[in-house]
């Protein structure tokens, strides 16, 4: 990986659509551990990972546990929800904090 060290009062962005994905959960809880702050997007804000977080975003859409029908194959309306959302986060901080594409271009990992 080659995410930072994480520490106390850092933000741990977590998604989980069914908000029981067990991977997902650990990182929640070491980041808790840790200090850290936790937002959740998930469709199943009562789930575990929901109620261990600090923050829950509320992201309605089909997930693995198929509560919705739909002709969308399997999670991609909550995945693609919860892009769209991220993405929208993402513009409005550059935009606040004046980071241009070109800022993170020159940060954008090299060795893929």
């Amino acid at each position: 990986t080659f995410t930072p060290s994480f520490g106390r009062g850092d933000i741990l962005v977590a998604i989980s659509g069914s908000g029981k994905t067990e991977s997902t959960a650990c990182l929640v809880k070491k980041a808790k551990e840790m200090g850290g702050v936790v937002v959740v997007l998930t469709a199943h804000k009562q789930s575990r990972i929901g109620e261990m977080a600090d923050h829950v975003v509320s992201i309605p859409g089909k997930t693995r546990l198929v509560e919705k029908s739909s002709s969308a194959p399997f999670t991609s309306l909550f995945d693609i929800a919860a892009l769209s959302t991220l993405d929208s986060v993402v513009a409005e901080v550059m935009k606040r904090k004046g980071v241009t594409e070109e800022v993170i271009l020159r940060l954008h990992a090299t060795l893929e």
